[in-house]
């Protein structure tokens, strides 16, 4: 007998498991076989009903909109925990229930809702947003509205913020787009202060610089990795040193290498860290783990924690020990690097199309912050600098990320065109 409700439909999707299957079969029934007792256990806590499987994805349903998205936060939390990387998409709508199946329009859009999620994370449609933003404690941010194949209306989507689950951001988007990436060199006159910003991209095409090449082998058992696609290396102020991101005993983990040396070493304390960056001294890494801002010596110790940082993407560290950084979809925050709460040092004018300010790099004046600016779609929109001493804001570059300053002088960049 057809019953026709309203339901909030999940979709989940196992990532990379075609993939996993042609490299180890034993290893990709042993992650399925995770995937599936996640769900069960975690779906039954929630009230919610696995309906059926879909390959290495299933569709959910739940009575209620709360119950789905804190269901999906669990199975994130949990599968992130166990090396079980997922997709997950949500919508309320209107569906027909027969026998043991769903059918209709709401189903196709969670399928296609799923398939925005960036790895680790959870999408959801705005009428699941509509329902969950005034009662419970998860944040979600806008990332656009998106044309779904099969579905005539563009559809405003979110994503939720919480611990243990990834979050969308530019370079996802960068990777899923054929795109060339363009390092750029830009000469930056510095002679009258921030206030005199002089860019030329042709003063520096015929310099006759020395050009140095370097070539880093790393050891085959701890190679850089970028599961989440942040930044996943740091050098330290004295080019001796680099720490990234790669894997010890199949977890996430930090590592040390010095270039006078040929082995990578990891850092204790560091398990599930991501987004290296050294303190001005070249003494201390902060980095994030766990929704957490961390910090930990070089030489040695447990890791202090700084300050709560669910979304935490990338940091840097200034010269009066604070450290500024950014929570995807949202402006650049500053803490003391003692510990503390955190404060905010840019707002995205979201009237003006702004979606995040991303990649704060800290000028040697320690009073001037680079950073990039990107829309909901993940477009680059500029690079502008603040000035912490009066919070004037200037575009710098249209068009670029990951901004760098170089000791020659010049601003680094990356220029991404399609």
């Amino acid at each position: 007998m057809k019953q026709r409700r309203l339901a909030a439909i999940m979709f989940t999707d196992l990532v990379g498991y075609t993939a996993l299957m042609g490299k180890s079969e034993q290893k990709a029934f042993e992650t399925l076989d995770a995937n599936r007792e996640i769900h069960e256990r975690i779906t039954a806590k929630h009230h919610g009903r696995i309906v059926k499987e879909l390959g290495d994805g299933l569709l959910i349903v739940f009575e209620n909109v709360t119950e789905a998205v804190l269901c999906s936060v669990d199975i994130q939390k949990e599968a992130q925990e166990k090396d079980v990387l997922l997709r997950i998409g949500i919508h309320e709508g209107e569906v027909v229930f027969e026998n043991d199946d769903v059918f209709g329009d709401g189903v196709n859009i969670a399928a296609r809702i799923q398939a925005e999620a960036v790895e680790g994370g959870i999408c959801i449609s705005d009428s699941v947003y509509r329902n969950i933003k005034n009662k419970i404690d998860i944040k979600a941010g806008s990332i656009g509205s998106r044309q779904l194949k099969n579905v005539e209306e563009t559809i405003r989507l979110y994503q939720i913020k919480a611990e243990g689950v990834s979050i969308y951001h530019p370079v996802a988007k960068w990777k899923r787009s054929k795109v060339l990436v363009w390092l750029m060199i830009i000469a930056v006159s510095l002679a009258s202060g921030i206030g005199g910003w002089f860019i030329n991209e042709k003063a520096n095409i015929e310099s006759s610089a020395n050009v140095e090449r370097l070539n880093i082998v790393l050891p085959p058992d701890a190679p850089v990795i970028r599961k989440y696609d942040n930044l996943s290396i740091a050098i330290s102020p004295d080019g001796t040193l680099i720490v990234y991101k790669s894997l010890f005993e199949d977890k996430a983990q930090l590592y040390k290498r010095y270039l006078n040396k040929y082995d990578a070493v990891p850092i204790p304390g560091t398990e599930g860290g991501q987004a290296p960056f050294f303190s001005p001294d070249g003494k201390w890494i902060g980095f994030q783990s766990n929704g957490i801002l961390k910090k930990v010596l070089l030489s040695g110790g447990q890791p202090v924690e700084i300050c709560e940082a669910p979304g935490f993407f990338s940091g840097t560290w200034l010269p009066d020990n604070t450290i500024v950084f950014n929570i995807d979809g949202e402006g650049l925050k500053r803490v003391l690097a003692s510990g503390g709460v955190s404060s905010s040092v840019t707002t995205v004018d979201s009237d003006g199309g702004e979606f995040s300010h991303l990649f704060p790099h800290c000028l040697p004046d320690g009073n001037t912050i680079l950073f990039s600016v990107t829309n909901g779609s993940g477009v680059l929109l500029y690079i502008k600098s603040i000035d912490l001493r009066n919070n004037e804001e200037k575009v710098i570059i249209k068009g670029g990320a990951y901004p760098m300053y170089s000791k020659s002088g010049h601003l680094i960049y990356v220029k991404i065109t399609s």
